[in-house]
């Protein structure tokens, strides 16, 4: 209920610890975990001991009002989070929620779009992209479902490059305003490890026939001539880009190639462009995905929610719940140590490194967007 100006002050003013929080309005009041109940209470006017308590387990399998006994249409939603990079998805301390793997993503599109009671498909996607193979590959699966049944996309905060690649072929887009989207382009080349190598004492010797054997070679730069077959084929790679997307956009190459060329775009000003349809979140996307199958966007409808992670019990009788849980200990500790020291943005750019000198042409977001 404030005006701007005086919001402004605030921000100017913080951070705040609770008492000083409490003092300049942005909370209500000061509680211990112990106190909410109470607070629950007092606000209804009761006895904290008249105050009912319904656990999350409990809250769960109470019945929708108004839902139908047997849901008779199935959609399937499916997430597309993180980096894209090529592989089957298995479970790593570096991967795992961090990465899209390629082979996770077929398999989940693949199984939603061959399973006859899936009638649409939701894909969250919130990625800057990665491997222009692994985008590829991903594109190919996400197209032939879009020649059988509705496919929406729903972008999160970040949807760029590889990201907005493996969107393109869907029937719809949905973007929230502030997404970050686009950067149709492709960048690519190789380490030169030379000058470190003589640093340290390191030397090396190329035994090779073909012209070319060592054109990635780290120990030292491209030659002109590389340089120029490299460029060609990055340049071959960014007109495939181009055509998916002008393919998916109904639009033609120079229309899309006009808002290209490795921009980035917010939601709000992609809708504009004519990269995104809509302004939405995922809640939307699946509404949307109701009506192109004949039913209200208040119609309810069984979710397949991919990909699909292995049981429980199964994931015991595999052993593979061991090392998942020194994984996630192992994961938690190192993600605590790069925070006390600084080293978030050297990792990621260790991880952009790794995946530069993997060849691949990558359709990756060349810049790190964070808002404080």
């Amino acid at each position: 209920g404030w005006d701007a100006d005086p919001v402004l002050a605030v921000i100017d003013g913080g951070p705040y610890e609770g008492t000083d929080a409490f003092s300049a309005g942005l909370v209500d009041t000061l509680v211990y975990q112990d106190e909410i109940g109470g607070l629950f209470a007092s606000l209804e006017g009761m006895e904290w001991d008249d105050v009912e308590m319904i656990w999350p387990e409990s809250y769960l399998a109470i019945e929708l009002p108004d839902a139908p006994a047997v849901l008779d249409h199935s959609i399937a939603l499916i997430y597309g989070v993180g980096q894209i990079v090529s592989g089957a998805g298995d479970e790593s301390i570096w991967d795992e929620d961090a990465n899209m793997t390629s082979g996770e993503m077929v398999d989940a599109i693949s199984a939603a779009r061959k399973d006859e009671d899936v009638e649409a498909i939701v894909l969250r996607v919130d990625s800057p992209g990665g491997s222009g193979l692994a985008s590829d590959v991903i594109w190919r699966e996400v197209a032939l479902a879009a020649e059988n049944i509705p496919v929406i996309v729903s972008m999160g905060g970040v949807a760029a490059s590889g990201g907005y690649y493996i969107a393109c072929p869907a029937d719809e887009i949905f973007a929230d305003p502030a997404t970050i989207t686009g950067s149709i382009g492709v960048v690519g080349g190789k380490l030169n490890m030379a000058g470190l190598n003589e640093k340290m004492g390191f030397s090396s010797q190329v035994v090779k026939r073909g012209r070319n054997a060592d054109f990635f070679n780290s120990d030292r730069a491209f030659t002109e001539e590389e340089r120029k077959e490299f460029r060609e084929w990055l340049h071959a790679f960014y007109d495939v880009f181009v055509e998916r997307v002008a393919d998916g956009r109904d639009s033609d190459y120079e229309s899309i190639h006009e808002v290209a060329q490795g921009r980035v775009w917010t939601g709000e000003q992609a809708v504009e462009i004519g990269l995104v349809d809509q302004l939405g979140g995922v809640t939307d996307a699946i509404g949307r995905a109701k009506e192109l199958i004949g039913l209200d966007k208040d119609d309810f409808v069984h979710l397949h929610v991919y990909p699909k992670k292995e049981p429980f019990l199964e994931k015991i009788l595999s052993g593979g719940l061991f090392n998942t849980l020194i994984d996630n200990k192992l994961r938690s500790s190192l993600a605590a140590i790069s925070e006390d020291i600084g080293m978030d943005h050297s990792i990621a750019s260790m991880r952009m490194l790794r995946d530069l000198d993997s060849r691949d042409p990558l359709l990756l977001l060349p810049v790190r967007v964070e808002l404080d």
